[in-house]
């Protein structure tokens, strides 16, 4: 499996302090099936004061770790970027990372209320530049929960998403797992991810949440959420919408 959005790197986030509880995960992600994972760091203005260069020397140094005690785990760049008009720019101008660091996908998170035609319209700016956004865990956005519609909105206009797989499993409480469910019912959901901090209270582990998936859509389905689609993305290759 493919894990597309973890906060894994120490030191920059609210993710792990230090290597030790990188490698931890690190080890409880192989473990749990878990070939790939893309560390997504918060990149966000006044908060996480942390330049590209410098994620990029942490995904190195961990890939380094990796390798030297043998688990067999590839680390690969990228960013989780809260929503910012200045998103294309910052891209253009190399600031901000990209998934894989390819220029042509991104992790957008959304605030808890958002002006909808706004947001709609950013989203085809990005892709007529070439750029596809994957909303980051629609189903703990407050203003999707209370209408799912939103997100089919977002999806016609050339976004994916990605849901959580501890919101499948009702990690992250009745009102996620309820809304994931529409979702993924809805085929409105793409990828499923960890979104990990941890070793312990939010972990590494997809395999709890597509077995839970494989229940709504289908095993075939599920699984395609954390192995094609993942791989297709980390390619750089053009995605069917909707």
């Amino acid at each position: 499996m493919i894990d597309m959005h973890t906060h894994i790197l120490p030191g920059l986030d609210d993710g792990p302090d230090d290597i030790d509880e990188s490698i931890r995960m690190c080890r409880m992600a192989a473990d749990d099936g878990i070939h790939t994972i893309v560390a997504t760091p918060h990149m966000l203005k006044g908060i996480y004061n942390f330049s590209k260069k410098d994620a990029l020397k942490k995904v190195g140094e961990l890939n380094f770790t990796l390798k030297a005690k043998n688990i067999p785990l590839t680390i690969l760049p990228g960013a989780e970027i809260v929503m910012d008009p200045d998103i294309l720019s910052l891209i253009q101008k190399g600031v901000l990372l990209t998934i894989n660091d390819c220029g042509s996908h991104i992790f957008l998170e959304l605030t808890d209320y958002f002006p909808k035609e706004q947001i709609e319209n950013f989203i085809k700016n990005l892709t007529a530049n070439n750029m596809i956004p994957i909303i980051a865990h629609p189903e703990r956005n407050m203003t999707i929960q209370r209408n799912v519609t939103i997100l089919s909105r977002f999806v016609k206009a050339g976004a994916l998403s990605q849901i959580t797989a501890m919101s499948i499993t009702g990690g992250f409480g009745t009102c996620a797992q309820k809304t994931s469910k529409k979702i993924l019912e809805s085929g409105l959901a793409h990828i499923i991810a960890t979104d990990a901090h941890s070793s312990t209270w939010r972990p590494p582990i997809l395999s709890n949440g597509v077995r839970a998936a494989k229940e709504i859509i289908g095993e075939d389905n599920a699984f395609k959420m954390v192995t094609k689609t993942p791989k297709l993305i980390i390619q750089r290759e053009a995605l069917p919408i909707g």
